[in-house]
């Protein structure tokens, strides 16, 4: 069973709209009905994401890709230590610059890599 309503315009609920700076309120709710079953594997599902469960089956519902915090903080935290990587090379002068190519083509590849993930799961 699907029911939809509008929420109570004080809803806290925003989201930013892409390409844009404007927020747009979420006024929408939608009502799903799950068996015992269903709904503790669902659970278990946004517990391994790590994501709350609206936001995993809004994604899912629109088809959009799941994208754990874990896989952004991965990803983000890896083109902070490729900056720092960068910067030590800059103030160094150069000095261990095969070993810092070696590194920062590491790092790259290791990104490329989370990203062709999150695209594949995107896909499916």
């Amino acid at each position: 069973m699907l029911r939809t309503r509008p929420t109570d315009e004080n809803s806290e609920d925003t989201v930013k709209l892409m390409g844009s700076g404007i927020k747009e309120k979420r006024v929408c709710r939608v009502y799903l009905r799950f068996t015992n079953p269903e709904y503790e594997e669902l659970k278990l599902e946004v517990k391994k994401l790590k994501i709350k469960l609206s936001e995993y089956a809004r994604r899912m519902v629109l088809g959009r890709p799941v994208i754990t915090r874990i896989d952004a903080e991965s990803i983000a935290e890896l083109r902070r230590q490729g900056g720092l990587l960068k910067h030590y090379f800059n103030e160094t002068g150069g000095q261990n610059s095969y070993l810092t190519e070696v590194i920062l083509k590491d790092i790259q590849a290791i990104v490329r890599r989370l990203q062709d993930d999150l695209w594949r799961k995107k896909q499916n």
